[in-house]
C-alpha cells in the first residue's frame, strides 16, 4: 500500500510538470498582454477626415489564433484613451509560437452592421469574415470602416512586452456630397435649397472580406429614402456644400434625387436675411450613372440659375457634374 502511494505521488508530479512545460499561459500574467496602438486610416482625404482626426473613438475587434476554431476576441470593445493608446475591455495574452489574425470594425456603435466572423480554415486569410450592412437603419449617415492585420506570428520566447497591434482601417462605403453654385449673376439674389432627398437607394448589401478582391453585392431588394440636409444662402461666387451621405458602393439603378429650390432677394449683398422672391420648386432627377467604388468621395455639382429656381417645376431640369475626389485620382479602390 505504501509503495502504491509513492507511485501515485510520482505520477502526479510527472503529469503536472509536463502540463507546465507545454502550457500556453504566460509565466507572468500581464507582462505580455495584447495591446493596441497607432490606429490609423488608409489614404485620408480632406473631404472625409484629416490625419489629425480619427472619426471614431471605439471599435470592435475580432481575433483568432492559428485557426478560426480558436477566437480570443469576439467583438471586444476597444476605446481611444487619448494618449495614442487604445484600451480593450477584455484582457488576452500573447502565446509563444502561435499565429494571430485581427479584424476590426468601426465605429463600434454602428447601426445596421452585422459581422459574420470567419469559421472555416483557409490556406490564406484575406479577411476575418462577411459584413452585411443595412444603411436604411441609419439613413446613410454611417461611414463604415474595416481593418485586417494579416498574420502576426509570435516568437518562441515571448518578451516581457510585445509590440502593440497596429491596425490600418479602410473606408468600405462611398461618400456623396452635393455642391451648389449660384449662377444668377446678380449679387442681390441668393438661393436656398431647403431639401435634398435621395430615393430608391439599396437598403442592404453584403461584402465577403475573406475573398482576395471583395466586392459589395446587393443582398436585399427593399429600397429606402434619406436626406442630405439643406443648403441655405448660396450667394453669387460662394458655392456651398451639403451634408454627406454614405452609400453602398454599388451602381444604383432606379435611384433618384429630389431637390427643392427657392429664390430670395437681399438689398445688401452682405446681408444674411432676404425676402422671399419665388415659391419653392421641386425637382426629381435620376441619380447620375456613377460606378461607385469603396473609399471614394463624390461631389455632385449643380449650377442653379433663373430657369431652375424661378421657372415652373420641370421646365429646366437640374443636371449634375460628378467629381470624384478619391485619393487614387479616379483609379479603382479595392478593399484589402
Amino acid at each position: 500500500m505504501k509503495l502504491n502511494g509513492v507511485l501515485v505521488t510520482l505520477c502526479a508530479v510527472i503529469f503536472l510538470a509536463s502540463c507546465s512545460e507545454n502550457s500556453d499561459s504566460p509565466e507572468s500574467p500581464g507582462t505580455s498582454a495584447i495591446e493596441f496602438s497607432r490606429i490609423h486610416i488608409n489614404h485620408l482625404t480632406q473631404s472625409r477626415n484629416s490625419a489629425q482626426n480619427i472619426p471614431f473613438s471605439q471599435f470592435k475587434v475580432y481575433s483568432f489564433t492559428d485557426s478560426p476554431e480558436h477566437y480570443i476576441f469576439d467583438g471586444a470593445l476597444v476605446t481611444d484613451m487619448s494618449d495614442g493608446k487604445w484600451e480593450c475591455d477584455k484582457r488576452e495574452y500573447w502565446y509563444p509560437d502561435h499565429d494571430y489574425w485581427f479584424s476590426a470594425i468601426a465605429p463600434a456603435d454602428a447601426n445596421g452592421v452585422n459581422f459574420n466572423k470567419l469559421t472555416a480554415t483557409q490556406s490564406v486569410y484575406h479577411g476575418g469574415g462577411t459584413i452585411t450592412y443595412r444603411p436604411s437603419e441609419n439613413g446613410g449617415t454611417l461611414d463604415l470602416l474595416y481593418a485586417f492585420s494579416g498574420r502576426i506570428a509570435t516568437p518562441h520566447i515571448i518578451p516581457a512586452k510585445m509590440p502593440p497591434v497596429e491596425l490600418e482601417f479602410n473606408h468600405l462605403l462611398s461618400q456623396v456630397t452635393f455642391m451648389f453654385y449660384n449662377d444668377l449673376g446678380n449679387p442681390h439674389f441668393f438661393i436656398n435649397v431647403p431639401s435634398i432627398t435621395l430615393g430608391n437607394l439599396y437598403s442592404e448589401g453584403v461584402i465577403d472580406l475573406t475573398q482576395p478582391n471583395p466586392q459589395w453585392e446587393r443582398s436585399g431588394w427593399d429600397s429606402f429614402w434619406t436626406g442630405a440636409g439643406r443648403v441655405d444662402q448660396i450667394k453669387v461666387n460662394q458655392p456651398k456644400s451639403s451634408s454627406s451621405v454614405y452609400l453602398l458602393p454599388i451602381k444604383m439603378e432606379g435611384a433618384v434625387i429630389q431637390l427643392q429650390t427657392q429664390l430670395f432677394y437681399i438689398e445688401n449683398p452682405d446681408d444674411e436675411v432676404g425676402f422671399q422672391f419665388s415659391d419653392v420648386n421641386t425637382f426629381t432627377i435620376d441619380f447620375p450613372d456613377i460606378d461607385f467604388q469603396p473609399g471614394h468621395s463624390y461631389t455632385l455639382i449643380a449650377h442653379l440659375n433663373h430657369d431652375n429656381v424661378e421657372g415652373d417645376t420641370g421646365v429646366v431640369p437640374i443636371s449634375f457634374e460628378v467629381q470624384d475626389n478619391s485619393w487614387r485620382y479616379g483609379g479603382i479602390i479595392t478593399v484589402p
